[in-house]
Parts: structure tokens; C-alpha cells; sequence
């Protein structure tokens, strides 16, 4: 059984973006589809904040409960970094950009 974390699609065409491309793309920047060239916002804005306050938590809770030295502290906030990019990219929503 493969696990499968959906990527981000253009709303317009379907395109999927790379894998991670959520990091270019902060609440208030606006990224292009290669495939239709169409201009893209984020939707879901607060979801960046919710994710890093949470990996925040799990840091915190992880450095609380074990007894971590400073590469098992590392490894732990790698992984929770990891968890909270493919999160980002599986619940971004992308929405066209209105033209004005």
C-alpha cells in the first residue's frame, strides 16, 4: 500500500505543481501555473501561521516528554518541519488571481 499526499493543482487547468512549491508561496504572493499560465493566490491564508504554531507545540511537546540531546533535538525539529511542509502542501488551495 503506497501512502499518496495529494499535491497542489491549478484550479484551472488541473496542472500539478512540483512537489514543496507551497514554499514560494506565502499569503500574499501570487505564483503562475506553467502549464496555462494563469495567476494564483492562496485561499486558505492563516494555514502557514496554524502549521508553524503547531509544529511549535510539537517541538515543545517532543523536548518535554524525552530526554533529547542536541542532534536528537535536530533530527526531531527536521522531522517536525517535514511533516508541517507536506501538510502546507496538501491543504493548499489555490484560487485565481481577479484581474483589476
Amino acid at each position: 500500500m503506497e501512502l499518496r499526499i495529494p499535491k497542489m493543482t491549478c484550479p484551472c487547468c488541473g496542472h500539478e505543481f512540483a512537489r514543496y512549491s507551497s514554499l514560494r508561496l506565502s499569503p500574499f504572493t501570487v505564483i503562475q501555473c506553467r502549464n496555462c499560465g494563469a495567476a494564483l493566490k492562496r485561499t486558505n491564508k492563516l494555514m502557514p501561521l496554524l502549521l508553524a504554531l503547531g509544529g511549535v507545540f510539537a517541538f515543545g511537546l517532543a523536548q518535554t516528554q524525552f530526554s533529547l540531546t542536541t542532534g536528537g533535538k535536530m533530527v526531531v525539529l527536521g522531522l517536525v518541519i517535514w511533516v508541517a511542509l507536506l501538510v502546507d502542501e496538501a491543504t493548499a488551495k489555490l484560487a485565481p488571481v481577479d484581474p483589476k
